[in-house]
Order: structure tokens, then C-alpha cells, then sequence
């Protein structure tokens, strides 16, 4: 007897999705993520998925870790994004980009699967969208754990249109090096 089993984390989940803006498509997509741990999560490496393409995210700072901390929000935009200038987006919200114009291969308007891995390729979570689910400048948001149509709130708590405050500190200077050798 052969069991199989997949780990899914609960810790990282796709929250909100933006696929079918009133503004530019390519500009004003975007994907939002909610750490709904008290611990920060490295998302570094970690990949977002659709039916069409893989894209690695990256930070804005171009930073190579992409700590997510705890009870924060993150929203996955794509690298010519206008998201900041169309919507109020929670003070605090984590910026992760794709390295290309489109989040995917584009979020289809027609329905899509949207999944993220981490950087072992363990499924995180996973959300499919059909035609519908929501009108043109509403968004399909997770509220009370049950997927519905939206007003967009970017950053901020689905039901109670609420921003998080970022919990600093939890971080803590673990080493350094004060006078290196060489370059």
C-alpha cells in the first residue's frame, strides 16, 4: 500500500486576485498574499504559477531574500506595474515583482490557475478562477474563507478593509562581520 501525500503550507496564502482591472491590464494586475503566521517567511526563490507560464519573484529592492513577515500582506505585480498609483494600497504591503510585463503569462480574464511554490517546489496554495467570478474592477477575494467578488483592497483585510502593521520585531541581528579581510 503506496500513500501520497502533498504538503501544502498554511502559512502563505493567495488572498485577493486583480485580473480584470478597470485600468491597463498589463499595468494593473497584481496578486495579493497574506502571511497569516506570527513568523516571518523567506519567500526567496519561491515561484508563482499560472496556466500558461512560471515566473521567480523578485523584491523591488532587488534584494535577494524576500522575507514576508508575520500577519503582513504582499502583493505580486509585474515589473512595469502602476498598481501604487490606481489603488490605495495598505501602508506596510511587501512588493514582489515578476521579471517580466505580465504576472504569468497574463491573468486571464477567462479563467486561470494561480499556484505558488516554494523554493523546494512544495505546492503552497492554490486558487482557480472561472470567467464571472468577478466584474470588470472588482476583485476575487478570500473573505471568512470563502472566495467572493470585491471591491479591491490591495494590502488590506478583505472583510474589514484594514492595512497590517508590520511586526519588526521579531528580527534580530544574528551576525556580522565589522572588518573584513580583502574586498
Amino acid at each position: 500500500l503506496i500513500f501520497f501525500v502533498e504538503f501544502v503550507s498554511a502559512d502563505i496564502r493567495i488572498n485577493e486576485i486583480m485580473y480584470d482591472p478597470a485600468c491597463s491590464y498589463s499595468i494593473c494586475e497584481w496578486i495579493e498574499l497574506y502571511n497569516d503566521n506570527e513568523s516571518s517567511v523567506n519567500m526567496s526563490s519561491w515561484i508563482l504559477s499560472d496556466n500558461s507560464e512560471n515566473d521567480s519573484l523578485e523584491s523591488y529592492s532587488g534584494e535577494d531574500t524576500l522575507i514576508i513577515p508575520g500577519n503582513s500582506f504582499a502583493l505580486i505585480v509585474d515589473d512595469d506595474s502602476r498598481v501604487f498609483h490606481n489603488f490605495d494600497v495598505g501602508e506596510g504591503t511587501i512588493w514582489l515583482y515578476t521579471k517580466d510585463t505580465n504576472i504569468g503569462g497574463g491573468l486571464n480574464d477567462n479563467g486561470d490557475v494561480i499556484t505558488i511554490y516554494d523554493n523546494t517546489l512544495n505546492k503552497i496554495d492554490s486558487i482557480s478562477y472561472n470567467n464571472g467570478d468577478a466584474e470588470d474592477g472588482k476583485t476575487w477575494a478570500l473573505v471568512n474563507e470563502i472566495w467572493e467578488e470585491s471591491e479591491p483592497t490591495p494590502g488590506r483585510d478583505n472583510e474589514n478593509n484594514e492595512s497590517s502593521e508590520n511586526d519588526y520585531s521579531v528580527i534580530e541581528i544574528s551576525e556580522f562581520l565589522p572588518d573584513p579581510e580583502g574586498d
